[in-house]
């Protein structure tokens, strides 16, 4: 796999079509749940969506993104941190539910968000839509890698 950098004409659909094939073949230990693409443009790398219904639509997100940039666009499987660390952390969550089939009283949202090297691209297309759509939002975590300097400085 090379590079999964959102606005490479070749990678970035290569690893959105990767990404989707993935949480789908997870996602089918439980029928209830549905698998869709959340188109992004100018660029074409979807955030991905899986979606465990609850007894209520209410929803509670998890979220990481699975575009990378380090190493540069052409280079070979960077992200290793940022962000596939957060990708499987979130699969493996989704893959225990799945596969026990649980039934949330609040709808769970999955989202592998595209374009987040970009400014977080896809995450800020999903919540501007879920604005629109008046959904209502109970909790978000998001699994991503950051710095912090916690050195006290004075």
């Amino acid at each position: 796999m090379f590079s999964r950098f959102y606005d490479h004409a070749q990678h970035g659909p290569d690893s959105a079509a990767c990404m989707f094939s993935m949480v789908k073949t997870v996602a089918a230990a439980n029928p209830a749940m549905a698998v869709t693409q959340f188109p992004r443009q100018p660029f074409n790398q979807p955030s991905v969506i899986a979606r465990i219904p609850g007894s209520s639509s209410d929803l509670v997100i998890m979220g990481a993104h699975y575009d990378s940039k380090g190493g540069g666009a052409d280079a070979r499987a960077p992200g290793a941190v940022d962000n596939a660390s957060g990708v499987v952390a979130l699969l493996e969550a989704l893959r225990i539910l799945a596969g026990a089939g649980f039934k949330p009283k609040d709808t769970i949202e999955f989202h592998f968000y595209a374009g987040e090297e970009g400014g977080m691209l896809g995450l800020a297309d999903v919540f501007a839509k879920y604005k629109a759509d008046a959904k209502t939002v109970l909790a978000m975590v998001n699994q991503d890698i950051r710095s912090l300097d916690l050195r006290h400085t004075d």
